[in-house]
């Protein structure tokens, strides 16, 4: 229960990870100014190594669960578009 409320207050992400394509999209929204901002990690495991990237989208959202759902959809976006090139751009 404790942790339950610390995650809440912490504003820390419980999104389920999301298998797309071989990839894994883990929304973590931020809360920011009383917002919720789209942020989202997309992992691959290439070569034996495990490849990540964070995306952050100017999206707000007045929920954190919107936020999460924003973040999965444009993550996927993201993935259908650029494939594993992800992983090679600094920006993203």
């Amino acid at each position: 229960m404790f942790n339950k409320i610390k995650n809440i207050i912490k504003g820390s992400s419980t999104s389920p990870e999301i298998i797309y394509k071989d990839f894994t999209i883990v929304p973590k929204p931020r809360k920011v100014d009383g917002t919720w901002l789209t942020v989202g990690i997309i992992k691959k495991t290439i070569d034996n190594n495990i490849q990540e990237k964070e995306f952050i989208r100017t999206d707000n959202f007045s929920s954190k669960s919107d936020a999460s759902d924003c973040a999965a959809r444009k993550a996927k976006i993201i993935i259908d578009e650029m494939g594993d090139k992800i992983f090679e751009v600094d920006w993203l």
